[in-house]
């Protein structure tokens, strides 16, 4: 995966790790259309360009391509002019549907091989917009790869949620860990199973304090259960 979908599966995951799902009240999810350019897509919604850029967390140097994801801050909606502009087939925001609510699981608690010893709060039910589970853990808890890897991305794309750490593994497969606190790695590293990622963080979606967790095969969501269990 090249960093062009590192670019698109961290957009669609520094929101979504915190809130299950693409899209969100805080932002309009855009898919960049053919000739469109980062300027076009901030005069369309009324926002800077900087502003999507630390929204979506992209270097001055970095360019968006047709098919990419945007997130923009909430607030910007396109322009009238941009609305008498759109071509028949245009590329539109994704604002997110309503979703029924992800029931909670039977109290199930986690152990060696997961990120934190703690229980699910929230399981895995991606037709219902939840693509990772949530664990509960006193803030502070050390937060652990589940497997050795290379660290695609660490930091806080959107300060709300809080940081976000993913982890690249053979297979195109890719571990996210979400809400932290603090953010104990960097790009490029080579992380070995049970090396400290960072800490967990507060209280956030009417849970308490807890770590966001999601396995990823490309950009398609995997049950982090048969995924730990199967080692």
């Amino acid at each position: 995966m090249g960093r062009r979908r590192i670019v698109t599966l961290v957009a669609c995951l520094g929101v979504a790790a915190a809130v299950g799902g693409c899209g969100t009240p805080y932002a309009l999810r855009h898919r960049v259309g053919p000739g469109e350019t980062l300027a076009a897509v901030a005069a369309r919604y009324g926002v800077s360009e900087e502003e999507i850029r630390r929204f979506n967390h992209l270097r001055p140097k970095d360019r968006v391509r047709p098919g990419d994801v945007l997130f923009v801050p909430a607030g910007g909606r396109p322009s009238a002019e941009a609305r008498r502009k759109r071509p028949a087939k245009p590329s539109r925001p994704e604002p997110p549907g309503r979703v029924a609510p992800v029931p909670k699981p039977r109290s199930q608690s986690t152990g060696p091989g997961w990120p934190v010893d703690g229980k699910i709060v929230r399981g895995f039910a991606p037709e219902r917009g939840s693509r990772g589970v949530d664990l509960a853990v006193p803030r502070g808890t050390p937060v652990r790869a589940v497997r050795a890897g290379e660290v695609a991305y660490a930091g806080t794309p959107a300060p709300a949620y809080g940081g976000l750490v993913v982890l690249r593994h053979p297979g195109g497969v890719y571990t996210v860990y979400g809400n932290l606190d603090s953010v104990g790695v960097k790009r490029g590293e080579t992380v070995e199973r049970g090396r400290v990622l960072g800490t967990s963080g507060p209280a956030r979606r009417g849970l308490g304090p807890h770590v966001h967790f999601e396995v990823r095969r490309g950009e398609e969501p995997v049950d982090p259960r048969a995924f730990v269990s199967g080692g």
